[in-house]
């Protein structure tokens, strides 16, 4: 399913309407690094103004329908006028003290322990991104319990740094580009539930047991309540909950990666309050700061961060901390509090999920599924009815014509996601809907 525009891309011919654009696109070739989100689509685009849930690219009268919403890094939308007040608010505070704790540091450690448990006191670290405090965790987990073993699960993606890229399926990295990786020696995979590929919670929980009770005790559980770039695979409630018993009989701490599904997109802060299930230790990043600064977040149990010596710790980077990053977490996090918008993630979400169900009838999509504003369904080879990844890409670059951004996920890559911002409303909704639909009928009729 490719237009002679993809076409012309794919064997290196112009076809950009002015010389800004043929420009950029020789020199993106030439001193851009190439990775799979520049060589997702055959079509060069410049970004060059969003608003909401829409982009304009360079010399485009007509916006792209942003569905990606930068892997669930821009919650509240592209340019959201209330974060942008804050976000200059936040340029007239402190910039950067090294080594002392602001206001807005201290507000919102309280704020993020808070709402994670009342029964619990919870101490917060702050990093820069998602890879970079799922390494955190790692390290408190070993320091912890002494122990090294660190169980993990398929379809996880939890990073792609060193120590990240190791509790990662290797299904969305290449092994070959980490050489040889000691850390993955005590790493310990087990399977995730996914009925729809009749992967089902019994066997799961007892792959886990087996591997919780061995001899060789692990030290923690990471795991994504929620797995994203698996493309939102949701378990069912036996299983969190199940996770949960099962760490605190053996003494396991257990990780909650709430990087892409947490901030709201499941309708908490914390996605895994969906289950009543309360970690040892969750990780927050991507939309923490509104999307305008890079903070992650580290929140464990103060027994598990009192284990850590003050003294020459790795707990410390330059930009750890922020005072901006901070401020703008604090202040966000409170307006998405003051409007409800957490809370209306989930009506919103259901009303989505139900006028999208015109996709159960297409031949060639299948598992058409969501929780909260995150959104997926699974493109199929029409026959055989297993995972369709030529399919899934040709799809996703028809929509790109079409003008909607949407990508391939999955270990597959072919479930296709739709997340957009958690502020939208129920005009949006009609809007994606509406554009989604026509596409869909289009492709069909074209394919």
């Amino acid at each position: 399913m490719k237009t002679n525009e993809n076409q012309a891309c794919e064997h290196g011919d112009s076809v950009f309407p002015d010389s800004d654009n043929q420009r950029l696109y020789e020199l993106n070739n030439r001193y851009s690094c190439t990775c799979d989100e520049s060589k997702m689509y055959n079509r060069f685009m410049v970004p060059v103004k969003a608003e909401g849930m829409w982009v304009w690219g360079m010399n485009d009268d007509e916006p792209y329908l942003d569905l990606i919403m930068g892997y669930s890094s821009i919650n509240f939308g592209h340019k959201c006028p209330e974060i942008e007040k804050i976000v200059i608010e936040a340029l007239e505070s402190v910039v950067h003290i090294h080594s002392f704790h602001t206001q807005s540091q201290i507000e919102l450690s309280y704020y993020l322990s808070r709402k994670l448990s009342e029964e619990f006191i919870y101490k917060v670290y702050y990093n820069l991104g998602g890879s970079n405090v799922v390494c955190d965790a790692i390290r408190l987990c070993r320091q912890f319990t002494g122990r090294q073993k660190i169980v993990t699960f398929d379809g996880a993606y939890h990073g792609s740094n060193y120590a990240s890229g190791a509790v990662t399926d290797d299904s969305f990295l290449n092994p070959d580009q980490y050489g040889n990786n000691p850390l993955k020696k005590d790493v310990v995979r087990v399977p995730f539930p996914n009925m729809n590929r009749g992967i089902n919670t019994d066997f799961c929980i007892d792959k886990l047991e087996e591997a919780l009770k061995s001899s060789d005790k692990p030290a923690g559980l990471i795991i994504e309540p929620v797995q994203g770039a698996n493309g939102f695979i949701i378990p069912d409630n036996q299983f969190i909950r199940a996770v949960r018993e099962l760490t605190l009989k053996y003494d396991v701490v257990m990780v909650d990666d709430e990087i892409q599904v947490g901030v709201g997109r499941a309708g908490y802060l914390y996605s895994i309050h969906n289950w009543g299930v309360t970690p040892d230790i969750a990780l927050l990043s991507k939309s923490l700061a509104g999307s305008y600064y890079p903070l992650s977040a580290v929140i464990a149990k103060e027994e598990i961060f009192n284990a850590v010596s003050p003294k020459r710790t790795a707990f410390q980077a330059t930009f750890n901390n922020s005072p901006i990053g901070t401020y703008i977490a604090l202040r966000t996090l409170e307006y998405a509090e003051k409007n409800s918008i957490f809370e209306n993630v989930k009506p919103l979400g259901e009303l989505l999920l139900d006028q999208l169900s015109f996709l159960n009838e297409i031949s060639w999509i299948d598992n058409l599924r969501g929780i909260g504003l995150a959104i997926a369904f699974d493109v199929i080879d029409k026959t055989t009815k297993q995972p369709d990844r030529v399919l899934a890409k040709e799809f996703v670059e028809y929509a790109f014509y079409n003008h909607i951004l949407i990508y391939p996920s999955g270990v597959n890559q072919n479930v296709i996601k739709i997340a957009p911002p958690l502020n939208i409303t129920k005009q949006d909704i009609e809007k994606i809907v509406n554009c989604l639909k026509r596409c869909i009928y289009k492709f069909n009729r074209d394919s």
